[in-house]
């Protein structure tokens, strides 16, 4: 321990040992001389870092598309050969705009799905007096595909799911006197059905330039089914169709 003594000049003042006052001194400046010794040091590696090398941009041009097979998705076996063909050949015009409605129930009161004979006539008169004229979903597929088919100026494309029986009764007549139509989405299994179309009624729609599609058999929640079931629900519906 360092030691101290009174100061003749004042005795209430501590001195220190002259010695250890040296010593402390020593030590702060060899503190300082490490520290100024990690600095140059720090700044020597960095410095001396070596660049970021330069890299020439990717020539894709040479490039050949089979190369990358190996990391390429596989097409979901599930899904027929043919479907996967028609779906990688379809190209879609970046020009093509053809608006799609799609109606459900025609009734009383408004509401949820449900549309009134007179707001779907006032629908139409509005689609009617802005130049629109209805064009069927095929047509539309086509254009898609880039395929040969005549559309008018303005088309667009109705659709009613279900397929209930106010369409026919209620919606049907004010889509001719307009001389507009329509594709009907049909359940299969619940036509003739208490507040369903009829056979002889989706005939006629046919018979007027309707366009019939498929909606499933039972209008099952096709999310909760597995892939025969799926596959069962939209085929035999389909079949019955075709």
């Amino acid at each position: 321990m360092g030691r101290t003594t009174q100061s003749s000049r004042n005795p209430g003042r501590q001195v220190t040992d002259p010695k250890r006052k040296a010593r402390a001194k020593w030590v702060g400046l060899l503190s300082v001389s490490v520290v100024l010794m990690a600095v140059l040091l720090l700044s020597r590696v960095r410095l001396e870092l070596p660049d970021a090398p330069q890299l020439e941009p990717f020539d894709t041009s040479q490039s050949d598309p089979s190369e990358s097979s190996e990391i390429a998705q596989e097409p979901d076996p599930e899904i027929p050969d043919e479907v996967v063909a028609a779906t990688a050949a379809v190209v879609y015009p970046p020009d093509l705009k053809i608006p799609i409605l799609m109606y459900h129930d025609i009734g009383s009161p408004a509401g949820g799905l449900t549309v009134t004979p007179a707001m779907l006539a006032e629908h139409v008169d509005t689609l009617k007096s802005a130049g629109y004229s209805t064009v069927s979903l095929d047509a539309l597929l086509m254009a898609m595909r880039s395929e040969p088919v005549s559309l008018p100026e303005k088309p667009v494309v109705l659709c009613f799911d279900d397929a209930y029986a106010n369409v026919y009764s209620d919606a049907y007549p004010i889509l001719k006197e307009r001389g507009f139509s329509a594709t009907l989405f049909v359940i299969t299994g619940l036509v003739g059905k208490q507040g369903y179309v009829t056979w002889e009624q989706i005939n006629e729609l046919v018979e007027a330039g309707w366009t019939v599609g498929c909606h499933t058999a039972r209008h099952l929640d096709l999310t909760t089914l597995g892939s025969e079931s799926l596959r069962a629900e939209i085929a035999d519906a389909r079949a019955v169709l075709q």
